[in-house]
């Protein structure tokens, strides 16, 4: 019996199929060398074409090195994109000692931010602690914005850090902002007119002995007290290194 495909001979399909196939061509190979460059290998790119890593519109830019990124140095120089590594193009060395300089000089100052933070217990010292701590303060706000709007009242956040705790940072799950369950307090309004004995140099404890304690109070790189006025309107003091840096006055709150 004869295996029957649509009419035809199982046998003459798998010729024409074979004969069909023979007659197709060849697969063609992708080419990878073009006037003598082989795109296989990046070094052979090096005396006809250089890279930058680093990008900016020099056009009517003043001479400057702007970035460094492997031991080169990028410039402006005479309105063009330069770098350390071509060929005919000097950077001069002014303009790289005052680069690196400045560099230096901000090292050194996120270094010594870093350590401050490390000393007043902002930070463990260690960018993966400092993230899941971050991470713990968030959802302990959320969580109590949440329950407050539940229970119509302010969120009740206060500030937790200390200073002078020998407590090893990564024992502290929230050294920034803790949740409280204090009683909520009224809303206590300050007289305008006292604000008249708080200017810029007032001492943390000045404040506090003139006008009490703040209606709500931020504690971070300086701290921020609000008071709410009699007039309505809000008085919002930045203190910093325990003295007063700048008062404002919000209307209409």
């Amino acid at each position: 019996m004869n295996l029957i495909l649509r009419g035809l001979p199982i046998g003459i399909v798998v010729t024409t199929l074979a004969a069909a196939q023979a007659k197709l061509p060849s697969p063609v190979k992708a080419q990878t060398n073009f006037e003598g460059i082989d795109l296989g290998s990046i070094s052979a790119l090096g005396p006809k074409v250089h890279i930058h890593l680093a990008s900016k519109d020099c056009k009517g830019q003043p001479d400057d090195v702007f970035s460094k990124t492997n031991g080169v140095y990028y410039a402006c120089l005479d309105g063009k994109l330069v770098c350390s590594q071509e060929k005919d193009v000097t950077i001069p060395s002014g303009l790289i000692a005052e680069f690196d300089a400045t560099l230096a000089e901000h090292r050194a100052r996120m270094d010594a931010y870093k350590q401050r933070s490390v000393r007043e217990g902002r930070s463990s010292g260690d960018p993966e602690v400092d993230r899941q701590n971050s991470l713990t303060r968030h959802e302990a706000v959320v969580t109590e914005g949440r329950k407050a709007r539940a229970d119509g009242r302010r969120p009740n956040l206060v500030s937790s850090r200390n200073s002078s705790s020998k407590v090893a940072p990564s024992t502290i799950p929230d050294p920034y902002i803790s949740v409280a369950a204090a009683p909520e307090q009224p809303a206590r309004k300050v007289a305008d007119e006292l604000l008249k004995d708080v200017t810029i140099g007032t001492g943390r404890d000045d404040v506090i002995r003139k006008l009490g304690e703040p209606y709500s109070k931020i504690t971070g790189d300086f701290e921020r007290y609000t008071y709410l006025l009699v007039s309505g309107s809000a008085a919002k003091l930045d203190i910093e290194g325990g003295l007063v840096r700048q008062v404002r006055i919000v209307p209409g709150q």
